[in-house]
């Protein structure tokens, strides 16, 4: 199994943004412009996935990939 995030908003995100010369919000909403849900990801939405890929729940589940991207995947190019 594999967890294929999008963008999530974390300490490397928020550098990545300053690194291009703009603040938080403004790499946020340029970010979040090109995402069918027009916003990136918490980093415990991600938790709550590997949690579940962890738990009883998914003992069935095996070899697949997880898209949790906000449905960027599905949009395609």
């Amino acid at each position: 199994m594999a967890l294929c995030p999008g963008d999530v908003l974390t300490g490397m995100l928020r550098s990545s943004i300053r690194q291009r010369g703009m603040t938080e919000a403004e790499g946020l909403a340029l970010l979040s412009e090109r995402m069918p849900l027009k916003r990136v990801a918490e980093v415990g939405e991600m938790a709550r996935v590997i949690l579940f890929l962890a738990s009883e729940r998914a003992a069935f589940v095996t070899g697949t990939e997880f898209s949790v991207d906000g449905g960027t995947s599905a949009r395609g190019p």
